[in-house]
């Protein structure tokens, strides 16, 4: 069995579409089907059915293409594991983390680190809102900085905390409320706000919701925002008033304002989390420079 064709039938049982995967891989139609007819032949059951010009998964199908992706990616992680040896690395982890919650940090953290630990290899990942519990539940990373909760998964998951942030508007400079020193819902009647979609972080999107009810038949409510880097593009180009985290203000360029919201009870607790599980010394002391760091950050001024 050859990873080469592990890929192409894991890609297949995502697209389902022998032309696309062919043409992904730089083959052409009927060698894709020689490769995943070879590999049913050699597993002793069929993966696909076939039929009419439809291609779909047999649940030996669904079960194998779940496996299949973990060998793959075990097989690449042990090659990188020995490419890490040949340089003189001797242990590695992950480290997954918010661009504006934890970006501004990781150079001097990383640069400490590496003073103590050089030959530790660290691997970083930019992460958003909802993929980072995910990411360290199933062990595509070891650490983030990142959002925390009060679920600690059964004790799967230490967490410090780091500091808490607080939720403001963002506007243009030239906007009427840049000068305003906060803002509340009265003030936004009139206008359109751009929130969290419900999708990219439900908390986030609820709890703005309720903030702004007073206000809701008065203002055009737009859960529009799936990426950190949707609002300043909104903000700039359509004049929408948008909700942002006090961290974002080092993220983004210097021609939006960020205003306090008003009697806004909602916070965002920033920390620092890991997986047990593979908790030694180099990790904990990884930790501890992260709170060294990053420990009490004031984003609100």
């Amino acid at each position: 069995m050859r990873i080469e064709h592990l890929e192409e039938f894991v890609h297949l049982s995502d697209s389902l579409n022998f032309t696309q995967t062919a043409d992904c891989f730089f083959i052409t139609q009927p060698v894709l089907s020689r490769h995943i007819s070879g590999l049913e032949h050699e597993l002793g059951i069929q993966l696909f059915e076939r039929e009419k010009g439809r291609v779909r998964l047999t649940v030996a199908g669904q079960s194998f293409a779940r496996d299949a992706r973990r060998i793959i990616d075990v097989y690449w992680e042990a090659l990188e594991n020995l490419e890490n040896r040949k340089s003189g690395i001797e242990e590695s982890f992950s480290v997954g983390y918010l661009l504006g919650a934890g970006g501004p940090f990781i150079p001097r953290i990383q640069k400490l680190f590496s003073e103590i630990y050089p030959n530790v290899e660290v691997r970083y990942f930019a992460l958003e809102f909802n993929e980072v519990t995910e990411a360290l539940l199933n062990g595509k990373i070891d650490v983030a900085i990142a959002r925390t909760t009060g679920n600690s998964h059964d004790g799967a998951i230490g967490v410090r905390p780091l500091y808490i942030d607080e939720f403001f508007a963002v506007v243009p400079d030239s906007h009427r409320l840049a000068s305003f020193e906060s803002v509340g819902p009265e003030d936004f009647r009139g206008e359109t706000v751009v929130i969290p979609s419900h999708q990219f972080w439900q908390a986030n999107a609820d709890g703005m919701r309720n903030y702004l009810s007073p206000v809701l038949d008065s203002i055009e409510l737009r859960g529009m925002l799936y990426d950190i880097n949707s609002l300043p593009l909104m903000v700039q180009t359509q004049g929408y008033i948008g909700i942002s985290l006090g961290h974002l203000r080092n993220y983004y360029d210097d021609t939006l304002a960020f205003i306090p919201l008003l009697d806004c009870k909602l916070e965002f607790p920033v920390g620092v989390a890991w997986r047990r599980s593979e908790e030694n010394e180099t990790l904990r002391a990884y930790i501890d420079i992260v709170e060294e760091v990053v420990g009490g950050t004031d984003f609100t001024k």
